[in-house]
């Protein structure tokens, strides 16, 4: 944590000299977003068509890490197959289509399929894919059926989001036994708790936008799925997560967020806008949007170049695929449920929302300094715009809710235990940095 690693002063430095957006160049995305779209999806298809062998399940079976990515691969590259057919209205005659089709009605994937039944959902991504294109193989439909005649793939004990997993897939294959009545399933998820924008974890936002892509069928149209609008509101959860992963430059998980933005119809197009914005700045010449930074590489060690490459950008590339393709889709009414006063907002905003963006990202990591010296300067912009203010004012609330029962700030257990153990005493910590944060934040409590 830098509340340990830094000075307060070297925050105040680090706050100053952030890499916020430059307004006088602006990007007018609303002229050309149709163009932008379609040449990055364009990008995605061929970067994705040039690593086919990649996605294959039968990998290094002395590598379970390697072999369980290229089964997840595998799955999850089905489902850009499956969306990019349907939504393009058209077949795919390409050699990734082709993989498929033979894979799926060969005997080796029926034997992975049977292997292990609580494992079906690695595989049935691409069954679905593939009858629904017409060319599942009788002896395959089999293999599945039997599987799901079984106890094993039912005992698996889930969590809402890949419970609507589970439910999706029966669905589409056609399978007559139901999980359970999806609103029920519902109700139980993060869908019906709106995710608190700051104490959420990554792995909480991939279930709030799992819940809503398996519910809508990654805006596929299905004979099977008739399910109506959800009426959850998820527009200031939206933004405001947008806002702090685009900090975080974690585009994978801001590129699903506007996905089930699109689909639930409550995606502002300035948003759309905002993003590309962001993208901008990490456009590589191949056109692709890159994946996030993978902090743990030691499965990756070993590995060819080209490989790395690979694992570390597939699942974004296949994610921009679909996002924009969804967007382009549904681009008329993908705003028809926002709230008239977020319908529109001005570009010349940008630059404060952006900021307001590395405020959720510091306060989410709980490094209050940094947050309040962001604040401050918020605030003295004395901005007019009424979502930045909202924005200020939920950054505001949320360290007040810091405060402890002895009127001090921050709850500091793990890091004064840390500073004791490296030689200090609890006064200390008291002295040199709780008390100064806690003048900070006081001092942020009567700002206005």
């Amino acid at each position: 944590m830098i509340l340990l690693t830094g000075s307060l002063c070297y925050l105040v430095l680090e706050a100053k000299q952030l890499n916020v957006l430059e307004t006088d160049n602006e990007y007018d995305l609303m002229n050309h977003i149709i163009d932008d779209i379609d040449h990055m999806i364009v990008c995605a298809d061929r970067w994705i068509e040039a690593r086919i062998d990649y996605f294959s399940p039968l990998g290094n079976w002395q590598d379970k890490k390697d072999r369980f990515l290229r089964r997840k691969a595998f799955a999850e590259a089905a489902i850009y197959m499956y969306v990019t057919e349907q939504l393009d209205g058209r077949p795919k005659n390409n050699q990734m289509r082709g993989f498929f089709i033979d894979f799926v009605n060969q005997k080796e994937f029926r034997d992975l399929v049977l292997r292990k039944a609580n494992q079906l959902l690695l595989y049935g991504a691409a069954v679905n894919y593939v009858k629904t294109i017409g060319h599942l193989s009788q002896a395959t439909e089999a293999a599945v059926l039997k599987v799901l005649s079984r106890k094993p793939v039912w005992a698996v004990e889930r969590v809402p989001n890949r419970i609507l997993d589970l439910w999706n897939f029966i669905e589409v294959f056609g399978y007559v036994n139901k999980v359970a009545d999806v609103k029920s399933i519902i109700n139980l998820s993060c869908l019906n708790h709106q995710l608190d924008v700051i104490d959420s974890t990554l792995h909480d936002v991939y279930a709030f936008t799992h819940v809503l892509l398996f519910y809508y069928n990654f805006g596929v149209f299905n004979i099977q799925i008739k399910n109506e609008k959800l009426t959850t509101d998820i527009e200031s959860c939206l933004i405001g997560l947008v806002m702090r992963y685009c900090a975080e430059n974690n585009f994978d998980v801001v590129l699903e967020l506007l996905y089930v933005g699109a689909l639930h119809k409550q995606l502002p197009r300035w948003l759309v806008e905002y993003v590309f914005v962001q993208l901008q700045r990490q456009q590589q010449a191949d056109g692709i949007v890159r994946g996030p930074d993978n902090p743990d590489k030691s499965s990756l060690t070993g590995k060819s170049d080209d490989y790395i490459i690979w694992a570390e950008n597939y699942h974004t590339v296949l994610v921009s695929a679909s996002t924009f393709r969804v967007i382009r889709k549904n681009w008329v009414d993908i705003d028809l449920q926002v709230s008239d006063e977020r319908r529109l907002l001005d570009a010349g905003n940008f630059n404060l929302l952006e900021q307001c963006g590395h405020v959720l990202f510091a306060l989410s990591r709980y490094e209050l300094p940094l947050a309040i010296c962001l604040l401050k300067e918020l605030i003295g912009e004395g901005s007019k715009c009424k979502l930045v203010n909202e924005m200020v004012s939920y950054c505001k609330d949320y360290i007040e809710q810091q405060k402890d029962e002895e009127g001090n700030y921050g709850y500091w257990s793990d890091e004064r235990e840390l500073f004791c153990l490296n030689g200090g005493t609890k006064e200390q910590f008291k002295q040199e940095l709780a008390d100064p944060i806690t003048d900070m934040c006081r001092e942020l409590a009567t700002e206005v």
